[in-house]
């Protein structure tokens, strides 16, 4: 009787074992946007805050914006958690085509939202190549028409200010001969490992722009923990 117990009590734990390994959630893998990409460098962004309403734009660059984006991917705390980056006409079949150098340029603009009205974070990873040596050829039409293709791809920059508890402000301007169209601004944290999308609550920047510039002021509250590195991004978007 007692050695059926035990084989009872054995199949027990060992059932309760294999249920709790199958309800453990997978692990993502890490991202690889320079996979199958030769001379890539990888440039993973910091986690950005995703509001429970409303979007989250962030500027991830080559280094020194050199080169063009040949390869994207990213990390989300939720798969609620949806993203998009943004990309010149016409849209790329793939990151990876070869059409890529004319299409994504030195960054990618990323937006994401939440399906769910949750707020969460995302972390934008990127693949960088040089650009290769052409022999570029330019050609004018004095055609006048009624319609005509797009102007040149809108431009972007950006810059970060780190934050802490008070006030802090940062300013963005254009590129020389550019125009300000908009701008923008993301809370994010330059931490390996996500921390909790509620710390964001706590830092609330206000966006203006005024004379050419996009200007940022933020208030911080107490409570932040400064080993989450936390900052605030703004951009500016341009055009020649």
């Amino acid at each position: 009787m007692r050695r059926l117990a035990f084989v009872v009590a054995l199949a027990a734990a060992a059932a309760a074992s294999t249920a709790a390994y199958a309800a453990a959630p997978a692990q993502p893998s890490k991202p690889n946007p320079c996979k199958g990409i030769r001379n890539c460098i990888t440039v993973n962004g910091p986690w950005v805050a995703v509001p429970a309403n409303g979007a989250a734009t962030y500027l991830l660059e080559c280094p020194k914006r050199n080169g063009y984006v040949a390869g994207i991917d990213s990390l989300a705390t939720s798969s609620d958690v949806r993203a998009s980056w943004d990309a010149r006409l016409p849209n790329p079949p793939s990151p990876l085509s070869k059409a890529a150098q004319s299409l994504t340029g030195p960054y990618i603009l990323f937006t994401a939202y939440s399906a769910a009205g949750k707020a969460g974070l995302l972390q934008p990873w990127i693949g960088c190549v040089p650009i290769p040596p052409t022999n570029p050829r330019v050609t004018t039409s004095a055609r006048v028409v009624a319609v005509a293709k797009p102007g040149k791809p809108i431009d972007r920059w950006q810059t970060t200010v780190r934050v802490h508890a008070g006030h802090q402000t940062g300013t963005r301007a254009c590129g020389k001969g550019e125009r300000l169209l908009g701008g923008w601004t993301a809370i994010d944290f330059k931490t390996d490992t996500a921390p909790s999308p509620s710390v964001a609550s706590k830092i609330h920047p206000t966006l203006t722009l005024a004379d050419g510039d996009v200007a940022v002021s933020i208030q911080t509250e107490a409570g932040v923990p400064q080993g989450d590195f936390p900052e605030v991004q703004v951009g500016a978007t341009c055009a020649k």
